[in-house]
């Protein structure tokens, strides 16, 4: 606001001095000679003096004008362009940064790829996009999982139709019982335990590698984790870490929480017993350990007995 106050005042003084300069100078000159220059011109008085006094009007105040073709040209038309000139720069400099940022992406996507290219090289991109397979829905997949972890084609097939004749066999004594009243009895318990003698014992009838074998390739975990290990147990006394597996305890192979559970609760308590372990790096390990808690918490995981 104060700028522009000073501005108008300027003009204004500096009007009214081109204004005084200008009547001083019409006063002051000598009538104009009569000259063949102005022979046919309209008007020598009024007219003669306004052309005296725009011209020293001109001289005196307005700078000289800026053509453009024959049209005269605003002083403000400089104001005008310097804005147009400043966001001309503008533009530019946007301009220049999204240029900057598109060969920025670009640079991004061409290391993603290459980096992708190299995961498949070294195998970790099929690893981790392959995952568990899925778990035999019908009687041949069963068969064939069995017969992939080395089973004969003739035993994998009697285990599938003595494990579906046991399942079945579950089936008819609930609906029987419930039909007649005496399901959750005295009498329905003894019928089910009768049926479970029946079922077939897979890890017994094919042994513990195959059996191992089998889990995996049936998308089933297969092996006992250590997720953390309790301050001031058995386990870490003993030297037990994060990320070991438990493959076998007292000399049994170890697949699941309840046969670990069986092993630790059975026996003598605080006797010495080994427990073997593969470390996370993949060393073989074994510690001794007394029978009881080990004061650890697991989780179970699906791991290739045969890598």
């Amino acid at each position: 606001m104060d700028r522009h106050l000073v501005s108008l005042a300027g003009a204004f003084l500096l009007g009214a001095l081109a204004g005084a300069v200008a009547v001083g100078g019409w006063i002051a000159a000598p009538a104009p000679a009569e000259s063949p220059a102005l022979e046919g011109s309209p008007g020598t008085g009024d007219a003669a003096m306004a052309e005296h006094s725009g011209r020293a009007l001109a001289t005196t105040v307005a700078p000289e004008p800026v053509t453009s073709g024959d049209a005269p040209v605003s002083p403000l038309a400089g104001v005008s362009q310097g804005q147009g000139a400043s966001e001309s720069d503008e533009d530019a400099r946007l301009r220049e940064i999204t240029a900057g940022w598109t060969r920025l992406q670009e640079a991004i996507m061409r290391l993603d790829g290459r980096v992708s290219d190299l995961e498949k090289r070294l195998g970790g991109s099929e690893a981790a996009d392959a995952g568990p397979p899925e778990r035999p829905a019908t009687a041949e997949d069963r068969r064939s999982v069995l017969t992939g972890a080395g089973v004969a084609e003739d035993l994998a097939a009697d285990i599938v139709w003595r494990e579906a004749q046991y399942e079945l066999d579950r089936l008819e004594l609930r609906d029987l019982a419930i039909r007649e009243g005496w399901f959750r009895s005295d009498r329905y318990r003894e019928a089910l335990a009768r049926v479970e003698r029946e079922q077939p014992d897979l890890r017994t009838e094919i042994g513990d590698d195959v059996f191992d074998r089998y889990l995996f390739g049936a998308g089933e975990d297969n092996r006992v984790r250590i997720s953390s290990v309790i301050a001031g147990s058995s386990a870490e006394t003993a030297g037990l870490n994060p990320g070991d597996l438990i493959e076998r305890y007292d000399g049994n192979r170890v697949f699941s929480f309840t046969e670990l559970r069986e092993a630790t609760t059975g026996g003598d308590r605080g006797e010495l017993v080994p427990v073997e372990i593969r470390r996370a790096d993949g060393r073989r390990d074994q510690l001794w350990l007394p029978r009881g808690p080990l004061g650890v918490r697991m989780d179970l995981i699906r791991t290739d007995p045969d890598a």
